[in-house]
């Protein structure tokens, strides 16, 4: 029977031997459900950060986007806009373009839009950080966007976007962390080697996912304070508590043949 509460391991991962042996000798599988509540946990501060980063667009800047949106409409892949040819859209108590539409052809790039978005009669094209994505628009008809359901998506995302985004980053970065934890755990069976008999793969797993726990601590604390730790620091910090926790299993053993 388990002596730890899997929530114990968020904390007692940075020092506890006792824990370490607990994973080994009495979790069950590969700790998956541990995983996923430990990047669920540390994914918290960014959620909370991102969904008022999202309220306050959607109160000071979403307003007045909305009020600028015109009526756009794709039938076969051609855009119609009822609009005067350029149409600008900026931000609310800015010079800043947000978005052009021109279907007329004479703004055909973002250089002579000098916004992050222009609507083309027949495409997307939209800047991504360094890059330019293009999206054809060949696909849809029948499309209607105006001011009206522009601002219902606003309502819809407001509470809705966030939690989307988390469920899907937590289930990514579980995967992630699991791909840690049997990279690390083949690790910890070249550390039993040394020393044979060595503890079973699935328990070093265990420990390994446990193991990484510190260094997911410290890439959270580091990331709210505007810092980030560089990756040999944090694989260093792991492959230490993997140390500790296959030594604190390898100790208790040897104890209890002595005795």
């Amino acid at each position: 029977m388990a002596q730890f509460r899997i929530y114990q391991a968020l904390y007692l991962a940075f020092f506890s031997g006792a824990l370490y042996r607990d994973v080994a000798r009495n979790w069950k599988g590969v700790a998956i459900t541990y995983v996923l509540l430990l990047v669920a946990v540390a994914w918290l501060p960014t959620a909370v950060r991102l969904q008022l980063a999202v309220l306050h667009f959607a109160e000071h800047y979403a307003p007045h986007i909305v009020e600028q949106m015109p009526v756009v409409r794709v039938d076969q892949g051609r855009v119609r806009v009822e609009a005067d040819m350029p149409y600008v859209i900026t931000l609310r108590g800015r010079d800043v373009r947000l978005a052009v539409l021109d279907t007329s052809g004479a703004i055909t790039n973002l250089e002579q839009a000098q916004a992050p978005v222009l609507l083309t009669a027949t495409e997307l094209i939209v800047r991504d950080g360094d890059e330019v994505e293009r999206y054809s628009l060949d696909h849809l008809d029948g499309v209607r966007l105006d001011a009206e359901s522009l601002a219902n998506w606003v309502a819809l995302s407001r509470f809705v976007s966030v939690p989307v985004m988390s469920l899907v980053m937590v289930l990514y970065l579980a995967f992630y962390r699991m791909g840690q934890a049997f990279v690390f755990g083949g690790i910890g069976w070249l550390f039993g080697r040394a020393r044979p008999p060595g503890l079973p793969f699935q328990s070093l797993v265990r420990i390994a996912a446990v193991a990484i726990t510190p260094s997911v601590w410290f890439e959270v604390i580091a990331a709210s304070l505007g810092y980030s730790v560089p990756v040999p620091i944090l694989l260093a910090v792991v492959l230490a508590y993997l140390y500790f926790g296959v030594r604190a299993n390898r100790e208790a053993r040897d104890a209890e043949l002595i005795a």
